[in-house]
């Protein structure tokens, strides 16, 4: 318990005439058991002799309450006292000792608070005990006692007794504005009265003053040798009483003062006679303690008896100049205490002892004796913290006796030879440190920690290098030669250093190229030096490669290292640039003069009914681009304005070859656009327009331009579609784009830094649309969505009507502030299904932004890419890339739904869980996530040069469907004799088969097949197969895992099957489409290996179609309530034991037969699923072939029918797995 904090002593009474105001709590209990407490204010006082006046006032905290049988709470307090002398002894007449014993005295259990314990004025608890269990609250079991002392008055003394009582309250736990309240007693709980010390003993008039000086050795004032007391003793008590028998104690010198007065007995000798006042010396030698502290304090006390009558005691404590007071006398010597001062300063220094040079710091230490007159230091003693220094002195010791004067400065001085480590660093820090003893009787050592200027501070003294650091610089240039077979790289290396340095091993490197370098040129005196004036030259030549060409330039950079002279260790470099020492950047040779880069496009045009109503509605455009100059293109743009509004979507992805984003030479991408037929368009009887495709190479220096002929890729003539007069207008494909963006203050601190855009997109056509996809530049480009919810049956399919709602947050920036608003384009695409043709709309939102917006406070994400060559296979040549994602909540809110998506790599990422800090999926304020996947190189990057990809992540703010997007781009040098073998590589088939599983000649399910196989080089783990379509994760058949290890060995195929079940929807398509992706690791190494499932090629990432004909069947009226599980593990723990059917029960007529691989009927039931009736991995039945035999570990196939009612369907098929293991 804090005492301190837990009680308020106040002041409740004085000792001789007091008034008291409490409140007296009256309770009534009515029939209902309700407590009514009235509040009665009373006056309460104190006669002269310390009684109570009005004794109904003891009713209020202890007769009342348990006089009261309906009032159960009550507090009692009995006060004891013991009187001692100054050192402790009882009887005596220095001081009370003061214990109040605290009793809980309720008579149901209640636990008390206690709030008040007052014993008076100036009187403060000591010490308290009795709290148990240590919870600051009274139980009725405890006794609390509360310790106090104070001083015996000469008023208590003259009527031979002292009173004191203690006032205690307390609230009464669980009773809110309920209080218990009593009143000490010296013995009797149930009363009330002061308690009573006897003080007969004790007599009055007897006083002391304590006063002193410091002196020296010599006696004189204001020294540091000894402190000379003065003690005066007096009577000013009864006249017709003496005090014989007087002694003097003082705390200072620790004993009684021996001998008598030395000046003021003058009346009766050996008698302290009233007004009489005795004077008493003594010296008090100064102690090391005292000098340090600064001051000495100290108490006397003094005793004599009584000349009327030995046994009556007079006594008295000290004080500095008041005979009524007992405060301590205090002594301050602040001149007294030793002190030493040292200042450390530098200067640096050439080789010949000059200012301002890189090979030594010379270091001065100033010793000062900061003490008090008289005071001498000795035995100084000077060390260096930081350097290995050896100082040299002192100078400046006056006399030359090895003594410190007050005053006195010595000084001290060492070199320091400056190291290669500190010049790179950029500084040198030392801190020096002196101990010294002071002279004379009281051994003290004092101390000090060095500053660079204020002797009262202990800062590190630092020396600036900055100057030093020695400096080379690197150009390169680059020139092509005029047939474009070579270019000639100049490197001009200079010693930039500005302070005397000369370097020496020079070596330069170009980092990118093998180039074999030639020089140096401008070696002034041909000693392998590089002065400060000199400038070396070097060349090289470079042949041109053909893919240099195709990529439109050569980018690369060198590097040049030296030593520097006389620093051993110490070297420097630099990377080049093409005309600045001070930047680092890539040479960059245009080869754009060597390229004839051109591109053709045909567009070409036919007739469709969308809607089948046997009316044709819509043109069907196909666009073919074809690169038909010598360079790769990227980007390519395709626009038809006049028909279809802009950006055309695309290309088919069929016919990107490698899926790239690529033109490379002489490949072509096709592109399909549906455009609705007007009346006009009927009327004029054909439409007639053109479309136009622009280009850049590589090197983004060159754009092509073309416009679309009908049939060839050296002509620009419109493409005409004659429209017969019999074509509609209504049931083509269209949609509707709608944007709004609202200011929002994501970080709700009144202050908007966020626009929250809302898009609808709406199929205001007359078929139903699939593959949507709505893109916007200042979003990121392709937003995810649509929000959960908003695609009806959650079906990717946008139904005629149907509109679906995405939203994403865009953070505000400083410019869109000061231009008052954001205006920008967001663009919607689409495909009729069963169509590989597109529509498209786009539409524009103006945001206004106020002046008092913000720019802090939103959602962000920063995204860091970064791509490293490495050999997997340790072969010496490098055959993949490491790519590491950084991924950061740089903004200030918590994110969910995070992904990180990275076509090249094979789609979605998963990140390391250790970097998810709490492992909850929620990317906090400042955390980071990491991500790491390989990447193996193919030909085609050795051939260009370079891999170019670019990384997408998406997030949602906790709580929100609103999307933020970060992109990261990253470029990855791929030398020529890089390697297109030796990595991890997988590789995944996934194959669709209609199946009638329940024999009625209708097929309503796909079983899919998945072939994985490692194709690469190094075994693989932690393999896992994803098909979103197919409820996530794919189970694998462990029969096909060679050695059963959980390890796909190089070479090793795994298998995988899945069944799906045929909707409606897909039967209205036509098809199911999807895909699936896998990932894994490299045994051993943390990187992920990705893959998207192609329908017939390990090397190819094409969708799954599978064909499902109108006359399928569907299962769509499936009970939700029913499900089949295909795998048990037959061990006896309880936990899948037997293959089990939720749901079952509630359709009891049915039967289920299981067959082994082999097609043999191993199992056969009906009823399954009731009174136990289960299978357990045991053939049994009344048609196996094995009845009671125990099931070996594998795959088995099942068949359940319903001949009644059913959970949907009248019969189901599929597998299951058993596994021992």
């Amino acid at each position: 318990m804090q005492l301190s904090k837990s009680y308020s002593h106040q002041n409740k009474r004085n000792h001789i005439n007091y008034t008291l105001v409490f409140l007296l709590l009256l309770i009534t209990f009515t029939s209902a058991g309700n407590t009514t407490i009235h509040n009665n204010i009373k006056t309460v006082s104190l006669d002269n002799a310390g009684h109570w006046a009005n004794r109904a006032v003891q009713i209020t905290s202890k007769e009342f309450l348990e006089s009261n049988s309906y009032y159960a709470p009550g507090i009692a307090a009995i006060l004891t006292t013991t009187s001692t002398d100054f050192f402790g002894g009882s009887p005596g007449c220095s001081y009370i000792n003061i214990k109040v014993d605290v009793y809980n005295t309720s008579t149901n259990g209640e636990s008390l608070n206690i709030t008040t314990i007052d014993l008076g004025p100036d009187i403060t608890i000591d010490s308290f005990t009795g709290d148990d269990n240590g919870n600051d609250i009274l139980e009725t079991n405890e006794t609390w006692s509360f310790y106090a002392t104070r001083k015996i008055l000469d008023s208590e003394k003259a009527i031979d007794q002292a009173e004191d009582s203690a006032y205690v309250e307390a609230e009464v736990v669980g009773q809110p504005g309920v209080t218990v309240k009593d009143f000490s007693h010296g013995f009797d709980i149930n009363d009330n009265f002061p308690t009573r010390t006897n003080l007969s003993s004790c007599t009055y008039g007897l006083a002391l003053i304590k006063t002193g000086k410091s002196k020296n050795v010599l006696g004189e004032d204001g020294g540091c040798a000894f402190i000379e007391y003065t003690f005066l003793v007096t009577h000013n008590g009864d006249p017709a009483e003496g005090f014989e028998s007087v002694e003097v104690y003082d705390t200072n010198i620790g004993g009684f003062i021996a001998g008598g007065p030395i000046e003021g007995d003058i009346i009766n000798f050996g008698s302290l006679d009233p007004n009489e006042e005795w004077v008493y010396k003594v010296s008090y030698p100064l102690t090391a303690e005292d000098l340090l502290e600064g001051q000495v304090e100290g108490q006397a006390y003094v005793t004599a008896s009584s000349s009327l009558d030995t046994n009556i005691i007079g006594s008295d404590i000290s004080d500095f100049e008041d005979y009524s007071e007992d405060r301590p006398t205090i002594i301050d010597i602040p001149e007294c205490v030793p002190r030493i001062g040292l200042l450390l300063t530098a200067k640096t220094k050439d080789g010949f002892g000059e200012d301002g040079g890189c090979a030594l710091i010379e270091y001065r230490a100033s010793v000062t004796n900061l003490s008090g007159v008289d005071q001498t230091l000795g035995d100084v003693t000077l060390s260096s913290l930081d350097l290995p220094l050896a100082f040299v002195g002192p100078e400046g010791d006056l006399g030359d006796d090895g003594l410190m004067g007050s005053g006195e400065t010595w000084t001290y001085t060492a070199t320091y030879i400056i190291t290669a480590d500190d010049i790179t660093s950029g500084e040198v820090q030392n801190r020096a440190y002196v101990t010294a003893n002071l002279q004379g009787p009281v051994l003290i050592t004092v101390e000090d920690l060095s500053d660079y200027e204020n002797l009262q501070e202990d800062r590190p003294t630092v020396t600036d290098l900055s100057q030093c650091m020695p400096i080379i610089g690197l150009i390169k240039t680059g020139v092509l030669n005029e047939d474009c077979t070579s270019i000639t790289y100049t490197f001009t290396v200079t010693n930039e250093s500005s302070n005397d340095q000369v370097l020496e091993n020079v070596l330069l490197e170009d980092l990118d190229i093998p180039l074999t370098i030639e020089g140096p040129e401008g070696d002034l005196n041909d000693d392998t030096f590089l002065d400060l004036d000199e400038t070396w030259t070097y060349t090289a030549t470079y042949p041109v490669k053909i893919q240099d060409i195709n990529l439109g330039f050569v980018d690369n950079l060198a590097r040049v290292t030296a030593d520097v002279i006389g620093v051993p260790g110490l070297s420097v470099e630099d990377l080049s640039h093409d005309f600045d020492v001070n930047e680092d950047g890539d040479t960059t040779v245009d080869l754009s003069s060597c390229q004839t880069p051109s591109i053709g496009l045909i567009k070409e045009s036919s007739l469709v009914d969308i809607d089948q109503d046997g009316c044709p509605e819509s043109i069907l455009y196909e666009f073919t681009l074809t690169n038909t100059g010598d360079a790769d293109l990227k980007p390519i743009i395709l626009k038809d304005d006049e028909l279809l509004g802009g950006e055309v979507p695309g290309p088919d992805p069929n016919t990107d070859e490698g899926n790239d984003d690529l033109l490379s030479v002489g490949e072509s991408w096709s592109y399909f656009a549906l455009y609705a037929l007007t009346q006009q368009d009927i009327d004029d009887g054909f439409v007639m327009n053109q479309a136009s495709v622009t280009a850049e190479t590589l090197g983004g220096n060159t754009q092509v331009q073309d416009d679309s002929d009908d049939n060839s890729l050296a002509e620009n003539d419109p493409t005409n579609t004659i429209v017969p007069n019999n074509a509609c207008t209504d049931g083509a494909a269209d949609l509707e784009l709608l944007k709004e963006g609202t200011l929002v203050d994501i970080d709700q601190d009144d202050c908007f830094e966020t626009i929250g855009y809302t898009f609808t997109v709406t199929n205001t056509g007359g078929v139903d649309l699939d593959s949507v996809t709505l893109e916007d530049e200042l979003l990121g480009g392709e937003l995810s969505g649509p929000v959960p919810g908003s695609d009806n049956g959650d079906d990717g399919i946008l139904s005629v009507g149907e509109s679906w709602t995405y939203e994403a947050l865009y953070a505000l920036t400083q410019q869109n502030i000061d231009d008052g608003s954001v205006d920008n384009q967001a663009t919607v695409s689409a495909q009729p299904v069963g169509f590989d043709a597109t529509i498209s709309q786009n539409t524009a939102a103006n945001t206004l932004v106020p002046n008092d917006a913000c720019t802090d406070g939103a959602a962000g994400l920063d995204l860091i890419k970064v791509g490293t060559l490495i050999d997997v296979n340790q072969d010496g040549c490098d055959d993949s890339i490491f790519y590491t994602f950084t991924l950061t909540n740089i903004g200030s809110v918590d994110l969910e739904e995070v992904k990180v998506e990275d076509g090249i790599l094979g789609g979605e990422l998963t990140p390391d869980s250790s970097s998810d800090v709490g492992n909850d999926g929620i990317l906090s304020q400042g955390e980071s996530w990491t991500y790491e996947a390989l990447y193996a190189l193919i030909q085609q990057d050795i051939n260009k040069g370079s891999v170019d990809n670019e990384a997408t992540a998406t997030a949602q703010p906790v709580g929100s469907d609103a999307t933020i997007t970060q992109d990261a781009m990253a470029n990855t040098i791929v030398p020529g004799d890089a390697c297109n073998y030796g990595s991890a590589r997988l590789g995944l088939i996934k194959e669709g088969v209609l199946t009638d599983t329940d024999s009625d000649e209708c097929p309503e399910s796909i079983l899919y097949t998945f072939t994985l196989t490692n194709n690469g080089s190094l075994d693989l783990d932690s393999v896992e197969i994803i098909d979103e379509m197919l409820s996530g994760v794919i189970s694998l058949d462990t029969s096909s895992d060679q050695g059963n290890d959980g390890i796909l060995s190089v070479g090793e195929s795994w298998t995988y099957s899945s069944l799906y079940a045929i909707i409606q929807l897909d039967i209205d398509q036509g098809k199911v489409e999807n895909q699936a992706r896998v990932s894994a690791q490299p045994v051993g190494l943390d990187a992920q290996v990705l893959d998207l499932s192609d329908d017939n090629s390990l090397d190819e990432d094409q969708p799954t179609i599978t064909i499902v004909p109108m006359d399928a069947c569907s299962t769509d009226d499936d009970d939700p309530n029913f499900e089949i599980y295909t795998g048990i593990t037959p061990n006896g723990d309880g936990i899948n034991d037997y293959f089990r059917i939720d749901g079952i029960e509630s359709y009891p007529n049915n039967t289920l037969r299981i067959f082994n691989r082999w097609g043999v009927l191993i199992y056969e039931t009906e009823g399954y699923g009731l009174e136990n009736n289960l299978f357990k991995g045991f053939s049994e039945g009344r048609a196996t072939i094995l009845k009671e035999r125990t099931l070996p570990s594998g795959t088995y196939f099942y068949i359940l029918t319903f001949p009644n009612e059913n959970p949907g369907q009248e019969n189901y098929s599929g597998y299951i797995y058993i596994n021992r293991d």
